[in-house]
């Protein structure tokens, strides 16, 4: 939807509250936010439509694609990848170098050691697949 929106003409701005800490290496495209006291850190790339909320942390290198939300306090260490329409719970923990594919939820709390596949629900400590779901990726009603 965001693109068909750029194709149309719509400007869509980059939102960064003022107590975000955004380094001067990190990628931002276009209609993402970052909320109050987040982090986004060296060489991290955040994909079109992409919401970082308040408190939360992208540490170095991280990608970030396509419709992403990373909710408040959650913690991405370095190096994580997180695909397109993902959403990482209140206070998640990805560990460094993990994949998240696309379509997936990071449970609230959730603390990620592995790899996590394409549209799966996770949660818990290790964070363990719950169920897989039953919408595709390209499904912003999600």
């Amino acid at each position: 939807m965001l693109h068909q929106y750029q194709t149309m003409g719509f400007n869509l701005p980059v939102i960064i509250h003022p107590s975000a800490i955004v380094s001067p290496s990190a990628l931002i495209d276009y209609g993402s936010v970052v909320f109050a006291n987040a982090v986004i850190n060296a060489s991290s790339t955040l994909g079109l439509g992409c919401i970082v909320n308040t408190g939360a942390i992208v540490e170095h290198d991280c990608i970030i694609d396509l419709g992403v939300h990373i909710a408040p306090s959650a913690t991405l260490a370095g190096n994580v990848s997180v695909g397109e329409y993902s959403w990482v719970g209140i206070g998640a923990t990805i560990v460094q170098g993990k994949i998240i594919a696309a379509g997936v939820t990071v449970g609230a709390g959730s603390v990620v050691l592995e790899n996590v596949p394409a549209n799966v629900k996770v949660a818990g400590v290790p964070a363990k697949i719950i169920n897989a779901k039953q919408f595709e990726t390209n499904n912003p009603n999600r």
